[in-house]
């Protein structure tokens, strides 16, 4: 029986590998994923449950980091030793990447909910250089100095590029910057292991070691609330009243609706380290491309499912 689905997800992989990915017709997929080992993108083929990891795409060099975005199907990636900094649309795979338009070294992307903004975090000088404008026209329009505060370990930037939060959790310590440069820290002493503004929105999700803290009305009017009571690795916003959150303690992913009071539970037998949305309707990644599954969350109105990708199924294709 083993041997048998070994055979049928090669054969799955040669037909998915066999469709085309670039213009207006193309197989089913996914989405796109970072594979750090083999530094290049790969688009998930097939639809969630029966998918496989398909080849890499040519971004113009070996991929460093990359940031990509579900709702518009682009990446912002640093290429090479340089780190440089350029946009590759990945509906069209054959066009080369183009600049983004920021200085080489960056040391890390964070992308704004649905891709519209973005910020690069450099070292040598420690500075956030903030880029609107995505995917077509991307430009710098804000640089900020954290030479005082140092490279945060996590940040995130909200749609419109106004606001931004950097996470510093040694520290304890979030610290929000606004447009004009205003600073302010949250009172709460968080332990961070993720940040994530709700899309169109100034409303900061944080997942850490004591819960799930809802944020808003920063920078000025700091308001915290807190949605969960036990540690979390990742949280990700489904609309202005559901979230989704790791759970290690349960090794699961919840939905929490904040409306309703409810919530709708999918166990994972993996140890789920991201919420990231895919282009797929309702699709998030779960986990890193490795030499185990790649896990994938499906989103439904009839629950939530978590589902694998078997490990460098594309390979077989080359």
């Amino acid at each position: 029986m083993e041997l048998r689905m070994c055979r049928d997800w090669v054969w799955l992989g040669i037909l998915l590998g066999s469709l085309p990915l670039s213009g207006q017709i193309r197989g089913p997929m996914v989405g796109w994923v970072w594979d750090s080992r083999q530094e290049c993108i790969r688009p998930v083929l097939g639809i969630a449950g029966s998918s496989v990891l398909g080849k890499a795409i040519d971004a113009g060099g070996p991929v460093k980091q990359a940031a990509i975005s579900g709702r518009e199907e682009f990446a912002v990636v640093l290429l090479g030793e340089a780190m440089t900094a350029r946009v590759v649309d990945l509906r069209l795979v054959e066009t080369p990447s183009r600049p983004l338009g920021a200085p080489d070294g960056a040391q890390q992307i964070v992308l704004s909910p649905r891709g519209e903004a973005a910020v690069l975090l450099y070292s040598d000088p420690t500075v956030a250089r903030v880029v609107a404008g995505l995917p077509s026209q991307p430009a710098i329009i804000r640089e900020i100095d954290l030479s005082v505060e140092g490279l945060p370990a996590r940040a995130a930037i909200s749609d419109d590029g106004t606001l931004l939060a950097l996470a510093y959790p040694e520290q304890k310590q979030v610290t929000f910057v606004d447009e004009h440069l205003n600073r302010i820290q949250l009172p709460e002493q968080i332990v961070v292991r993720s940040l994530s503004f709700l899309e169109k929105s100034g409303k900061l999700l944080i997942a850490g070691e004591d819960g799930v803290t809802l944020v808003q009305g920063a920078p000025v009017n700091l308001q915290s609330q807190r949605i969960w009571e036990t540690s979390s690795h990742a949280v990700a916003g489904l609309s202005e009243n559901r979230i989704l959150l790791v759970d290690p303690a349960i090794q699961s992913v919840v939905e929490v609706n904040l409306e309703a009071g409810s919530l709708r539970v999918a166990q994972c037998p993996c140890a789920p380290t991201a919420i990231v949305r895919m282009s797929g309707n309702g699709i998030f990644r779960l986990t890193e491309v490795s030499a185990e599954p790649l896990w994938l969350l499906e989103v439904t109105e009839a629950g939530l499912r978590t589902v694998f990708v078997p490990p460098d199924a594309g390979l077989a294709l080359e």
